[in-house]
């Protein structure tokens, strides 16, 4: 309990930082990049972040402000360098444990969807109304914890890895925040590996008019459920972690989704020219140690991880 409202009280404070307006004070966690995405950085809002000024801590992942640096940059990073529980990680199929978990309830709605280059990433901002609800491991009866859809984020390469190294073209994040202030995980991230296949269509509108520089930003005419572009075998590894990008605050479930989705070549590379003009050559952070943490796979859909 303790632990969970600090990581709440270092969150409002980040934010109480950046958001300028009365207005985007109403809408505290939109737009957490963990990049949350934060990596569309789950602890801060990239796009009201202030740029440009003398004092200001540009964190990035360039050599001088990179990863290896984070800590350096603000004192408030110091998770970044001193963490025990940070993500990502890489995922060993042949070490996580096998268990027969709940099922996550995946409850996401058409909504309209408003699309911003903060400059770090391509972030999605989605309207209220999306949830999951994790039910804890040794529980499969009673309502579970929900947690609320905000935002979703793109990384290239994936941040988390598998079996001892291998990297996967891109990884999507999808931002929760509890709706219990007690919780003790308050985040929770739902990860879909992207690898290069078929045209994803479920996000084509979307790519067709990305963002290409930062602050740059539009509405959707149209609704999007992103509900349609995840696998259809939901299956998942589960751990308990980070923000992938600083203050690296702790208290994160993880839920890495097993089955890569899709998309094509020209969408990849589209996206990795948005990024190379507007930040850098890629937005993923290494791997962190596990530090003696499990990783659970779910085997109540049946299987075993390959």
């Amino acid at each position: 309990m303790k632990e969970s409202w600090k990581l709440i009280a270092i969150v409002m404070l980040s934010l109480s930082v950046i958001a300028p307006s009365s207005a985007d004070q109403q809408n505290l966690f939109r737009g957490l990049p963990l990049s949350a995405e934060a990596d569309i950085n789950l602890n801060l809002e990239y796009r009201h972040m202030p740029r440009g000024r003398e004092d200001e801590i540009i964190w990035g992942y360039e050599d001088f402000n990179g990863p290896d640096k984070w800590a350096e940059l603000d004192p408030s990073f110091y998770l970044c360098s001193e963490g025990m529980s940070q993500s990502p990680i890489d995922i060993d199929p042949m070490t996580v444990i096998p268990q027969a978990l709940p099922d996550i309830g995946f409850s996401y709605q058409p909504t309209s969807v408003h699309v911003f280059n903060n400059g770090r990433t391509i972030e999605l901002e989605y309207d209220p109304g999306s949830f999951i609800e994790i039910i804890e491991e040794d529980e499969f009866e009673g309502e579970g914890e929900r947690y609320d859809l905000h935002q979703l984020h793109f990384h290239s390469y994936s941040e988390h890895t598998l079996a001892l190294g291998a990297r996967f073209d891109m990884e999507m994040h999808l931002v929760h925040l509890s709706t219990d202030p007690g919780s003790d995980t308050p985040v929770a991230v739902v990860t879909a590996f992207i690898r290069e296949g078929e045209e994803n269509q479920v996000l084509k509108r979307v790519w067709k008019n990305l963002p290409k520089h930062e602050g740059d930003e539009f509405y959707l005419p149209f609704s999007l459920n992103i509900d349609d572009a995840l696998p259809t075998d939901r299956r998942t590894y589960r751990y308990k972690g980070s923000f992938t990008t600083p203050p690296c605050t702790e208290g994160v479930q993880w839920v890495v989704l097993k089955q890569p989705i899709e998309m094509s070549q020209e969408q990849i590379e589209k996206f990795r020219k948005i990024l190379n003009h507007s930040c850098c050559d890629n937005n993923y952070r290494p791997t962190q140690p596990l530090n003696g943490r499990q990783i659970l796979f779910d085997t109540t859909q049946g299987g075993l991880p390959e």
